[in-house]
């Protein structure tokens, strides 16, 4: 039982880890997203109106 609980332990932090990695991870990709975007958006109206430069 004292061998198999730290077993248990260590899996259960890498689950946990591993959830907060992939959660970081989405939100991360989500900012990059929406800077993309908002970017896009940007060289769009530039080159709509050009002279709003």
């Amino acid at each position: 039982m004292h061998q198999f609980f730290p077993g248990i332990v260590v899996y259960l932090l890498i689950f946990i880890a591993n959830i907060c990695f992939w959660q970081l991870l989405q939100s991360v990709y989500m900012c990059l997203f929406m800077v993309e975007l908002l970017a896009g958006k940007q060289k769009y109206t530039k080159h709509i109106f050009p002279s709003q430069r």
